[in-house]
């Protein structure tokens, strides 16, 4: 089961804890940002067992209030939310020092295994089916979308993190929708200041990807996303850089649905509409996108029973893996612990057809940035590197989008023969560096870096640092006269980068003097710097 990402630059794998209190650990399935993912089992009198997922936040991060009142936003959300088409969590947990979330063991593949199995076999998912898990998922989106709080009182929660990995089809053909940990709600403890952005980058909404505030229709374009590309076989906005990324989304015209939905003009409709660039031309509500492809599943050779051929599908394409989890929930009942986990993704090296790069007003770049090469007496081997260019681009492109738009280009959907486009050389990481991308507004901001109470000055913004991957907490500090401080804190197990915009030091009130003479017209207020979005 896929909760958390799991990739080749996740943390190295953490040594397996006996028990998580009452719940013996089996093995590791997933590592992510801030907590892994632990198949557990629970044992009780006359042979009671049940098999669970355990997702524990890092030991070290327990121990740290705004990491352990971010994991528990994320519990009492989605342990709120009752709904079939929704990960149940059983209890969130706190025993010896240790903070995890207790959740169900769904035996399947996420949509995003799902595409990638078909498209190493030449096949595309049949689009009633593909109507069927977005519809299914957009139930249970419904259902977080109407969450309340005791008084009644609407929780105007929005996930933020709709995506094919967050989509999971158990064996037996049920659609469940997963991880709530960047969910934004009304009484969430942790907020998000504005302009950070968080999620994946290509299944954001344009609002998400310029950091304005969000309501539901942002997860209904997300999900429109999540529809193309299951219709399609390929990716709709995925750019080889996250700047052509965000332009694609928020100025690209969407393709038409090219040999699928030439039959059905109405889900042809349904995905135009769910991708609509203004969200007040989208659907108002996950249901309501749920309704409108329906009909569609209802027309189609399934009819009344999409599971049953929705189960058909997973147990036909992946025999290994059914008979792979079968024997390991046997080894568990007879009360052994098995040597190996099934890995939380299949197909990972299989890559889904791109669109092209070409957008408007975007051009190779040949700008260089100065260079910092200084070590730095906490970590050896630190490299400082050149400031990101895409990363500048992307923050002036931002600010300029105020002023104007720039005119859409027609983009044609490569054929699914096409090879996707190679990974530019600044997209591959190495699994054991992280690199933070620094860029301020207004830019020159002096950045210092380090373990709290052994910061060493890095350079001026805009600049980029490359470190060993660890999971020690660091603290970034921006300072320029004329501004606030900016501190935050954060842990270098995953690159990250950062867009801040500095908030002005506050000026002490002048008195006001009274003149005879008439007073002139009021001066223009000074414009205060746009905030630019910051990524994590």
């Amino acid at each position: 089961m896929n909760q958390l990402d799991s990739s080749s630059n996740a943390l190295p794998a953490a040594s397996k804890p006996a028990r998580l209190g009452r719940y013996e650990v089996a093995g590791l399935l997933a590592t992510g940002g801030m907590a892994e993912i632990w198949l557990g089992r629970l044992t009780g009198p006359f042979g009671f067992e049940r098999v669970v997922v355990c997702k524990r936040i890092f030991p070290h991060l327990a121990r740290r209030a705004e990491f352990v009142n971010m994991f528990v936003d994320e519990a009492r959300i989605a342990s709120g939310i009752q709904h079939p088409n929704v990960v149940t969590v059983h209890e969130l947990v706190q025993d010896s020092g240790e903070l995890f979330l207790v959740m169900e063991y769904l035996a399947g593949e996420s949509l995003g295994g799902l595409l990638r199995r078909l498209a190493s076999r030449g096949e595309r998912l049949p689009s009633a089916l593909a109507a069927h898990i977005v519809g299914e998922a957009c139930a249970g989106l419904h259902a977080a979308h109407e969450l309340t709080d005791e008084q009644g009182f609407p929780r105007d929660l929005v996930h933020r993190d709709i995506s094919p990995q967050n989509l999971f089809i158990t064996y037996s053909g049920q659609v469940k929708l997963l991880d709530f940990g960047i969910a934004k709600a009304a009484d969430r403890v942790t907020e998000t200041e504005a302009g950070q952005v968080k999620g994946k980058f290509a299944y954001m909404s344009p609002e998400q990807c310029q950091g304005k505030s969000l309501d539901r229709r942002s997860d209904v374009f997300s999900m429109g996303i999540v529809l193309w590309e299951a219709l399609s076989g390929g990716r709709l906005f995925a750019r080889s850089s996250e700047l052509l990324t965000f332009q694609a989304i928020c100025d690209a015209p969407t393709p038409p649905l090219q040999g699928v939905a030439a039959d059905d003009a109405e889900l042809q409709r349904a995905c135009d509409r769910a991708l609509a660039k203004p969200k007040q031309m989208r659907f108002s509500t996950a249901l309501e996108l749920r309704s409108a492809l329906q009909g569609h599943v209802r027309r189609s050779e399934v009819g009344e029973r999409p599971e049953q051929a929705l189960e058909q599908l997973m147990q036909r394409l992946f025999p290994e893996r059914i008979e792979a989890k079968r024997q390991l929930l046997l080894e568990l009942k007879a009360g052994s612990l098995p040597e190996q986990i099934p890995s939380a993704e299949v197909d990972e090296g299989v890559t889904l057809p791109t669109l092209g790069d070409a957008l408007p007003g975007t051009t190779g770049s040949g700008s260089s940035v100065s260079r910092v090469d200084r070590a730095l007496p906490w970590t050896r081997g630190l490299l400082v590197g050149t400031a990101i260019v895409a990363l500048i681009a992307l923050s002036a492109w931002f600010m300029t989008r105020e002023g104007g738009k720039s005119s859409p280009a027609n983009i044609a959907p490569t054929s699914s023969q096409t090879p996707a486009p190679r990974e530019s050389p600044a997209a591959t990481e190495n699994p054991g560096k992280v690199h933070f991308y620094v860029a301020t507004t207004p830019e020159g901001a002096l950045l210092a870096l380090g373990p709290k109470g052994d910061l060493r000055t890095i350079g001026r913004t805009p600049t980029s640092v490359t470190l060993p991957r660890a999971d020690t907490p660091l603290v970034v500090e921006l300072s320029l006269p004329g501004y606030q401080t900016h501190r935050e804190t954060l842990i270098p197990n995953m690159s990250q980068r950062l867009a801040i915009a500095l908030q002005r030091e506050s000026s002490p009130q002048r008195p006001r003097v009274r003149t005879s003479a008439p007073s002139a017209a009021k001066p223009a207020k000074p414009m205060e710097p746009k905030p630019i979005p910051r990524f994590r």
